[in-house]
């Protein structure tokens, strides 16, 4: 029993006679079983009108005493009470001090007078209490009143006078928020709604908008906190319940659980007779492992018997959002909408300051791109306190500017008291964007104060603890919401260390673009997209930056997101290893992933027919075709994907994704039918993906789809790839063989000789060699074969493997395409045209190794062996250690260099081996380990494991474990140059630890996407191999920097070229190095020599390139034999025409230079002579009439027949005509109105009017200026033709920089000018302006846009471990 402490009653209750009352209230309302009557505790004789109850009337008066009982006082409201209320029954008489009733004359007469009115007194003293409130159903009054616990003084604590003050009057602005249909327009219908939806509601919302205000309003809501005392505690009684509001922000320190106690511990909180509602804020506002733990938690507070409600808050955009999927309804999501023109207005109006009522309805004209973007309650608030100061250029981002110096200015005195080096506000911004950077990349919303404390010692050591700790304090008062003696402190928004982390960002990027790529900031969509990004492109608006200004624009291309043409996908963008690492988490970890609006996998995970409509209607618009084609190329991935999310149990996304297919085919048909022949390519690249369509999901039948492939698949051979008809039938037998095996059999006996043969095609594949092995397969097929009349080759090979007869003709067929295959080149029998398999295949029929002796020593071999050897081990010939061993034999005796790679195929074998059921996981164990230990030449873990993974082999999650190391070293010591491969290997890596460690997996995903994100963009993309390389051209040219600086500029940018040159075939590449080379013998020779001897290592010369290096060297007289080993390396496999036609004429050369002497020119007269009489060449050659003339005096004076037919070099036909005569126009040009004339005829580009010459475009330029007084028609010319954003749109647009360079060298960058690169400007800018600034002589200018454009081109060719790597060092 709970005893009752009246002194203590006092000291809780401040007004301690009023809570007496409300009390006395709530205990008679309980007895007569009404909800709390409305009381006026100042009216005559009794508390409230009498109560009508169980047919007697019910009033009561209720008195406190101190110290002793005050008769008089009850006897008057008695009195009255009598003498008001005629047919009253009861009075009931509360009073709280210990009286002696039986000893009071008063009491007895009152009593009496009140009987003989036919009224009854109960007096309820101290004793009345004692049992009213130790029974069940009054104990929570016991609690509030008396302090079992101090739920009003928690009340009063989160929602202090301030805050009730402020949510209580005009100034709080009522949010609109959205819960699926509903709108709801104020707070308290909001509350109303969310008590009775489910047990777990979220509201969300963009940054700024209010999420945490309104938290703060739904906790005084329902905790009454806005109401008088008596209310509060009739609000609080009739819901039952005691909300508890959780800053989440603070798991970072403490987990919730641990908050939650230390709340209920600190305030006495008891929850016996009360239900709890959490508000629960800021999800978003911890990383993503403390939010797994905390809505792990939160699951579990759900369930608990006294919780009645949860509320959370979060950033709409968080990643976190992925972790709510599976514990909150789709219709408990509450979202806050963003502020309209009215909602801005009401909140200025409400307010009442005339002055700024007007400004703002000045700026909605003035500025009226600032008042668009203010969308949410934040932004509101800080243009109202800024608004004097907002003027017509101000931007949302000024806006945190000018609240961080409205803060400073209003503790002025406090801040020039700080010693720090003035001034002082710029300091404490310094310090604020080291704390913000620092929380930031620590993924928290709070810093300890120890941290607090380090960051200020450290950026000024000199100074004393005291001045420290005056410097955190003052941060700590004016920025964050914390009291000093906190241990943890935040900022008083995110939004605010958010805008202190994107300045630290800013001062990051200006030293080098590629931080963005450390810091990781691309996957964070709402940061980057949505505030970083916009903020550089605000600062280099406002500081005239043209470097960041282009930069800006180049990350809105590579986005995708320049109206004028984006310049190509993300590096992830349809990879399959992307779908697998997605679709392959666990159910819970997928829909995390896929529902992280922060990753924005629309188009990537996601596809639906708005994404396809708006890639169609893209293609509609644009003149510039694309390779690969876009819609082709998301239809194809679409098509994937369903296979991929069906393997991976994810059907129900497979099932949706068909669905989004359909829609979106009946849309290109509907709606843009000119391009449904793209859609007809993506499916006849993805044969398979339709199959499996057709059979398993829409279980369509075998036979009848079989039948459809035999009448229809197109049997035309398209140059020397596969027919429809064979691709159609290698996909039905992918997919029959893997998910309908049971039909193979029936199915077999409708095969034509046609479907044979392609069947063979497929059998020989070393994957598929199991099911030759098969013996119901195999018995039915030969009796197949026995009736096959066709003589191709496949169906005789699997008659010869069946030891089926075979006439001498069929036999000589085989030992042809034998002798055919042993003759091919590595890269034809692997690379193009895919046979070795089947290579494979003829050399177990023939039991030798189908090979020529060239080549016997080739990795071709160890293939051949190792295939023949696993066809033996699947029939019980050998074991799989006598497999091991014959291998590594094979292996010791291979040639291995980097053209004859087979890591792919041995490691595809071995896959195929060790997922053998019959092996137990000891003996895979074994195998592994041989594995990593010999054969690392042709075995990628990494990749073996991913094959046993798909294979599903038995405890494979356990093996990858055990060999997580060696796995992931494979990765790392393979790091290509190729960007897709680097993205590839983080996908690969998240598929492989999928099903044992998610977070690891989803951190990998992370990587990928932030490598791939913003990259250099195939073989399309001309922005390093052209670009750089012509502006690395001209600082080489004019001697922009020292020759140290240009060598190591030249020397990265061949490691540029070597990067990039793995993505594409390497004769486009190389076409550049040519260049490069050509460049660099005009000025520096010796690293021209350093240059070619790492081009020529890495075989990555061209015969062009190779040229004229030794021609260069023969000008100088480089030594004879250096140049004749040069040679040597000219491509003149198969007797290749032009390789010998080069080497000829090197050799003439150095024959007629004078830098060598007679014997050196016998010895090269004898190479002549080789080539000249054997006749080598057939082709006519392009020589240079003076060196054709010399072969022609070479052959004449040694009596050798001529050979060589000279093709003569066409004359150049005169291109500056139609230039001459513009200009010529354009000089006797006087009026404005033939100038417009002339202006019209240049932009017309069927007149054929190049102007090429500087000369030319500046006298077009002075006619102009002489005529208008502006250059607007030159910059409207120049904006019809998207430059400088596209300098090849048309003729004219490759020479546009030179009239740039001339307006700007008259105007500067104005207004107009900025505006026009701001609008045209993306791709082509950094050389365009690069250009344009060499035109007009500007050194300065030059470099620093060189510098930029350098660092972006490494940005985009490198990926993060690039920066870490020069970091380390």
């Amino acid at each position: 029993m709970i005893e009752l402490d009246w002194a203590k009653f006092e000291i809780l209750n401040k007004k301690y006679a009023n809570a007496f009352e409300t009390l006395c209230l709530h205990l008679f309302s309980r007895y007569v079983h009404t909800e709390c009557i409305g009381a006026d505790f100042n009216q005559a004789g009794l508390e409230t009108e009498p109560v009508k109850y169980k047919g007697k009337f019910y009033g009561f008066q209720s008195k406190y005493f101190s110290p002793s009982m005050d008769y008089k006082q009850i006897e008057h409201s008695v009195q009255l009470a009598l003498t008001s209320y005629p047919d009253l029954d009861v009075i009931k008489i509360f009073y709280n001090c210990n009286a002696r009733l039986s000893a009071s004359s008063t009491k007895q007469e009152l009593d009496k007078k009140a009987k003989n009115r036919g009224v009854k007194l109960e007096w309820l003293g101290r004793s009345y209490f004692e049992v009213a409130l130790n029974k069940k159903e009054n104990l929570d009054l016991c609690q509030l009143f008396f302090g079992a616990g101090r739920e009003l003084e928690y009340f009063a604590d989160i929602i202090d006078n301030e805050k009730r003050a402020f949510l209580t009057s005009t100034n709080y602005l009522e949010l609109n928020v959205a819960c699926a249909e509903k709108r709801l327009n104020n707070s308290e219908q909001l509350v109303e709604e969310l008590l009775e939806n489910s047990e777990i509601s979220v509201i969300r919302g963009l940054p700024g908008t209010g999420k945490s205000v309104l938290l703060d309003k739904i906790f005084m809501i329902l905790s009454g906190s806005n109401l008088k005392f008596y209310d509060q505690i009739a609000a609080i009684s009739k819901n039952k319940s005691i909300p508890i509001l959780i800053k989440l922000k603070y798991c970072s320190a403490c987990p919730l659980e641990q908050l939650i106690i230390t709340k209920k511990t600190e305030y006495k909180l008891n929850f016996d007779n009360y239900s709890i509602i959490y508000l629960l804020d800021g999800l978003d506002e911890v990383s993503s492992e403390i939010a797994e733990q905390t809505i792990s938690y939160i699951k579990e507070l759900a369930k608990q018997k006294n919780t009645k409600k949860i509320i959370l808050s979060i950033r709409k955009m968080s990643s976190n959002n992925m972790y709510l999927h599976d514990c909150v309804n789709e219709n408990a999501f509450y979202e806050i909408q963003e502020l309209d023109e009215k909602n801005i207005v009401s909140f200025f109006e409400d307010r009442g300051e005339k002055d700024k009522i007007e400004k703002l309805k000045s700026l909605k004209i003035t500025n009226k791109k600032l008042f668009d973007e203010i969308k949410d309650i934040l932004l509101v608030n800080l243009f109202y306190d800024s608004m004097n100061y907002v003027s017509n250029g101000t931007t949302i981002y000024d806006l945190f500017w000018l609240k961080d110096h409205y803060w400073n200015s209003k503790r002025k005195d406090k801040l020039i008291a700080l010693n720090l080096p003035e001034p002082q506000s710029d300091e404490i911004l310094e310090i604020n964007k080291q704390i913000a950077y620092h929380m930031h990349s620590d993924k928290t919303v709070i810093i300890a104060k120890k941290n607090f404390r380090n960051i200020v010692s450290k950026m000024y050591p000199q100074l004393s603890y005291k001045d420290v700790n005056a410097v955190c304090n003052y941060i700590l008062e004016t920025y964050f919401e914390n009291r000093i003696e906190d241990e943890f402190y935040s900022y008083q928004h995110r939004r605010y260390q958010e805008y202190f982390y994107t300045l630290s960002l800013y001062d990051l990027y200006k030293y080098n673009v590629g931080n963005l790529r450390k810091e990781q900031i691309f996957t964070n969509y709402e940061l980057f997209d949505e505030f970083v990004l916009p903020y550089f492109e605000d600062r280099s608006d406002k500081e005239k930056q043209l470097p960041f200004s282009i930069e800006v624009r180049l990350f809105k291309t590579y986005m995708g997101k320049n109206p004028l043409w984006g310049a190509d996908e993300p590096g992830y963008k349809y990879l399959r290893e992307f779908s697998y690492a997605v679709a392959a988490q666990e159910e819970e970890a997928f829909y995390r992933i896929i529902q992280d609006e922060n990753l924005s996998l629309k188009g990537n995970v996601l596809i639906d027919v708005s994404y396809i409509k708006s890639i169609a209607e893209c293609e509609r618009k644009s003149k510039i075709g694309r390779i690969p084609d876009p819609l082709e190329e998301v239809f194809r991935f679409l098509l994937c994907n369903i296979e991929i999310y069906w393997r991976c149990n994810k059907r129900e996304m497979a099932l949706k994704a068909v669905q989004e297919l359909q829609q979106s085919i009946q849309c290109i048909k509907d709606e843009y039918p000119e391009l449904m022949e793209k859609v007809n390519n993506a499916f006849f690249e993805e044969k398979r993906a339709q199959l499996f369509i057709e059979l398993i999901i829409f279980e369509k039948n075998t036979k009848e789809i079989l039948e459809d492939i035999n009448k229809n698949g197109i049997r035309e051979r398209v140059v020397s790839g596969e027919t429809e008809y064979e691709k159609l039938c290698s996909a039905f037998f992918e997919i029959l063989f893997q998910y309908k095996y049971e039909e193979v059999l029936v199915l077999l006996e409708l095969f034509t000789d046609e479907n044979i043969e392609c069947l063979c095609a497929f059998l020989i594949q070393v994957q598929n060699l199991r099911y030759l092995k098969d013996r119901k397969i195999s018995e039915k097929l030969e009796k197949c074969l026995r009736r096959c009349s066709e003589k191709t080759k496949g169906i005789l090979m699997l008659k010869k493997y069946f030891d089926l007869e075979l006439t001498a003709e069929e036999e000589g067929i085989l030992e042809n395409e034998f002798e055919r295959l042993s003759a091919e080149r590595w890269v034809d029998l692997f690379g193009f045209k895919k046979e070795h398999n089947k290579a494979a295949f003829l050399s177990m029929l023939y039991n030798r190794n189908c090979v020529s002796e060239q080549y016997k020593y080739d990795t071709r071999v160890l293939h051949q062996n190792l295939y023949c050897n696993y066809a033996k081990m699947l029939d019980g010939e050998i074991s799989y250690t006598r497999l091991m061993t014959t291998f590594f034999s094979d292996y010791n005796n291979t040639i291995f260099n980097r053209f004859t790679n087979i890591t792919y195929e041995a490691t595809n074998i071995f896959a195929l081996i060790i997922s053998e059921k019959r092996l137990v996981y000891v003996e895979r164990q074994k195998l592994l380990e041989m594995l990593e230990q010999k054969a690392k030449n042709v075995i990628h873990l990494g990749l073996l494991f991913k094959q046993l993974k798909n294979e599903e082999t038995e405890e494979c999650d356990k093996l990858i474990r055990r060999f997580l190391p060696d796995m992931n070293q494979s990765y790392k010591g393979q790091e290509s140059f190729d960007i897709t491969e680097n993205v590839k290997k983080y996908f690969e890596l998240a598929y492989l630890y999928t099903g044992f460690d998610s977070e690891k997996s989803i951190e990998y995903i992370r990587k990928g996407l932030n490598s791939g994100v913003i990259r250099h963009g195939w073989r399309k993309d001309g922005i390093v191999d052209t670009f750089l390389l012509d502006a690395l051209k001209i600082m080489w040219n004019k001697y922009y920097f020292e020759r140290n600086e240009l060598q190591i500029f030249t020397q990265k940018y061949l490691q540029m070229i070597l990067a990039i040159n793995q993505i594409t075939d390497e004769n486009y590449r190389c076409s550049v190095i040519k260049e490069l080379i050509e460049m660099l013998l005009e000025n520096d020779l010796e690293l021209a020599k350093e240059m070619m001897e790492n081009i020529i290592s890495n075989n990555l010369h061209i015969n062009e390139t190779l040229l004229q290096y030794c021609i260069a060297l023969v000008k100088i007289g480089e030594p004879v034999n250096e140049i004749i080993l040069l040679l040597d390396y000219f491509d003149i496999e198969n007797y290749n025409e032009e390789s010998i036609s080069m080497k000829l004429q090197v050799l003439l050369m150095i024959y007629k230079s004078e830098w060598y002497d007679r014997k050196e020119k016998e010895e090269i007269k004898d190479k002549i002579k080789y080539y000249a009489e054997k006749g080598w060449i057939s082709m006519p050659v392009r020589w240079s009439e003076e060196l054709f003339q010399i072969y022609l005096n070479f052959c004449k004076n040694e009596n050798i027949e001529t050979h060589l037919r000279n093709i003569t070099q066409e004359h150049k036909v005169d291109k500056d005509l139609e230039e001459n005569k513009f200009c010529k126009k354009i000089a006797r040009c006087k009026t404005k109105r033939y100038l417009r004339k002339l202006f019209d005829e240049l932009m017309n580009y069927r007149n054929h009017i190049i102007i090429r010459s500087g000369d030319a475009w500046d006298m077009i330029i002075d006619k102009v200026y002489e005529i208008d007084g502006n250059a607007d028609k030159i910059l409207i010319y120049m904006e019809a033709c998207k430059f400088p954003h596209d300098i090849y749109y048309t003729s004219n647009s490759s020479y546009f920089y030179m009239p740039l360079g001339r307006i700007i060298e008259r105007e500067g960058l104005t207004t107009k000018v900025w505006n026009h690169l701001k609008k045209n400007g993306g791709y082509g800018d950094f050389i365009s302006l690069i250009k344009a600034y060499d035109y007009i002589n500007n050194k300065k200018m030059c470099k620093r846009l060189f510098i930029r454009f350098f660092q972006y081109c490494e940005f985009l060719v490198y990926d993060e471990a690039h920066y870490e790597i020069n970091t380390e060092q």
